[in-house]
């Protein structure tokens, strides 16, 4: 496996920040600031060739828009599930699903705690979710339940992909909002 150039950690590294900050702005109620978050995750991911970053992005997008644009968030999230579906990622294509058809239905607040979390995650999941939301590295995780640190590592690995987040900040931003 080759290292990855420093250029492209601290671009992966600024995308995984912004979309972080676009949850935790939309668990706070802030679409225009989640907007302005998710966009440059976007832009940012979209120039660096991050396609399935650049898929997250416009699916955030399309959420922090849901509230003042219903017709533009549709588009957004049609167009984020088109390239999920065109780079492989087919559980955050599912989710980009859902959200479009809670949007077009006009129920349920977008990407609620009610959905993902509570829906998707196993209990152990969300337990080390809430570990990790309460800065706990893997070995003090693994410690805690009593478990290994490659145990606890699936589990996360399996979060992520649920939730699909690709860093313990934004799996923290989902678990820690109110």
């Amino acid at each position: 496996m080759r290292a990855l150039p420093a250029a492209d950690l601290l671009t992966s590294a600024a995308v995984g920040r912004d979309q972080a900050e676009a949850l935790l702005l939309l668990a706070r109620d802030e679409p225009g600031a989640a907007l302005a978050a998710a966009q440059r995750a976007t832009a940012e991911a979209r120039d660096a060739g991050m396609r399935w970053e650049q898929a997250r992005g416009l699916h955030l997008c399309g959420l922090a828009r849901a509230a003042d644009d219903p017709a533009g968030a549709a588009d957004t999230l049609r167009d984020a599930r088109t390239l999920a579906r065109q780079c492989g990622a087919l559980l955050l294509e599912r989710q980009i699903g859902r959200d479009l058809r809670r949007l077009v239905r006009g129920t349920a607040t977008l990407h609620s705690r009610t959905g993902p979390l509570n829906g998707e995650l196993t209990a152990r999941e969300r337990e080390i979710a809430a570990l990790v939301a309460d800065g706990l590295t893997n070995r003090q995780i693994a410690a805690r339940l009593f478990v290994s640190e490659k145990t606890v590592e699936s589990h996360l690995s399996k979060a992520f992909g649920k939730l699909g987040v690709n860093s313990r900040a934004a799996l923290a931003a989902q678990v820690g909002a109110p």
